[in-house]
């Protein structure tokens, strides 16, 4: 009986790691600033993300005025959520797929070449991105509900419906009330190409073995970006007033 006894301790203690090691989740790299995850439905329920905590499937992470995490996952692939970002985890890794849902703010990922997961996706408001072995950035402004991606390696696949765009290497699109099929692809501007620039510089994680550590720098250059937007907007909502004008 004793004997009996000690052979289902014995199993009982090799099952339960076994059903852990099992689990598909991210994991909080490295943090900065004030970083929050959500880890149920409820959009109330936010605690904060300390660097080596895992992020389950079905949560959130969400950060502050100059707050940044970067998220490892399975496979290689790792996310850097940037400042004033929401960002839903649908999937990170069961069955070889990844899902994320980009509410506010910008995020930028390396997925990794040698792994290629059966699908991954970044859903906003705009548009679905669906990605192979790349590194891209993608932001989602919810008050003028326009998106603003860039790829940098590799190619992303846009699409709304039936509208599909592709993105390659050094190419951007930006897309405003879910347009987009109006939405023009063109190289990468000037504080595009500022922004990456200073990722490939300041941090290493976008690099199979890459250093997974945070350089505010790259938070900096995303503003410019942002700033390069609103100028845009401005000068196009000028010149539509002024044909407006000469119309009357």
């Amino acid at each position: 009986m004793m004997r009996l006894t000690s052979m289902l301790l014995a199993f009982a203690v090799v099952s339960v790691p076994a059903r852990a090691q099992s689990a598909n989740y991210a994991t909080a790299a490295d943090v900065t600033g004030k970083v929050q995850r959500r880890v149920s439905t409820n959009p109330d329920k936010w605690t904060p993300l300390n660097k080596g905590d895992h992020i389950a499937q079905d949560s959130a992470v969400q950060t502050a005025e100059n707050g940044a995490a970067l998220l490892s996952l399975p496979g290689g692939h790792v996310i850097r959520v940037g400042e004033k970002t929401t960002l839903e985890i649908k999937l990170a890794g069961q069955n070889n797929s990844y899902s994320f849902s980009l509410l506010a703010g910008r995020i930028w990922s390396y997925v990794n070449k040698s792994s290629k997961p059966a699908k991954y996706e970044v859903e906003t408001a705009s548009v679905i991105l669906g990605v192979s072995g790349t590194l891209f950035s993608v932001a989602h402004d919810a008050q003028t509900d326009e998106l603003d991606a860039s790829v940098e390696d590799g190619q992303v696949r846009l699409h709304r419906g039936p509208v599909v765009k592709t993105l390659d290497h050094g190419f951007q699109l930006r897309v405003l009330n879910r347009h987009l099929g109006q939405a023009v692809v063109s190289p990468h501007t000037a504080a595009t190409r500022d922004m990456w620039k200073s990722v490939g510089s300041a941090e290493s994680w976008q690099k199979p073995g890459g250093a997974l550590r945070l350089n505010r720098q790259v938070d900096e250059h995303a503003r410019a970006v942002a700033q390069e937007r609103r100028k845009e907007r401005a000068a196009a909502t000028g010149r539509g007033r002024g044909r407006g004008r000469g119309d009357l």
